[in-house]
């Protein structure tokens, strides 16, 4: 399966578009870049985005799929991508590097984001306090071990 998502989206029509043109993910930037969104624009998109009857609780999706341990991690990543995937419009992403937790779960509060994205080299643990789904990117270099990334 190719999920594709569009990064830097810093308006309602670049939103509009992606969404028209098939994208599965729209991707926000909250972190400190020249594609920094503000939190009334992102207000703005999501509303333009996420019509009121396709709303739905990303984490309660992945949760349920948590109860379903019993397989392996392709299988379970496959589910839950899917499940995600399945509701007949692009998930809304916010992008954040190395901020702290109160910032990020202010955002998550204010603007209604199905996942949120760690891109920085936050703790591995933080995802277990934001209440969306969580990617967390990890930047992999020479010395790069699954110890030394938390995992």
């Amino acid at each position: 399966m190719t999920v594709v998502k569009i990064c830097g989206v810093r308006t309602v029509e670049a939103a509009v578009t992606a969404a028209e043109n098939g994208a599965d993910v729209i991707g926000m930037i909250f972190a400190p870049s020249p594609r920094l969104i503000d939190i009334s624009t992102a207000q703005e998109i999501a509303k333009a985005v996420v019509p009121a009857h396709t709303k739905r609780d990303a984490a309660a999706t992945t949760d349920e799929l948590n109860k379903e341990c019993n397989m392996s991690a392709p299988e379970y990543f496959k589910a839950c991508s899917d499940k995600l995937l399945s509701h007949g419009r692009p998930l809304l992403c916010g992008v954040f590097q190395n901020q702290d937790l109160d910032h990020i779960l202010s955002v998550v509060r204010q603007v209604p984001l199905d996942l949120v994205q760690l891109h920085g080299t936050e703790p591995v643990q933080m995802a277990r306090q934001i209440p969306v789904p969580v990617i967390k990117v990890f930047h992999v270099g020479a010395d790069f071990t699954v110890d030394t990334a938390g995992l």
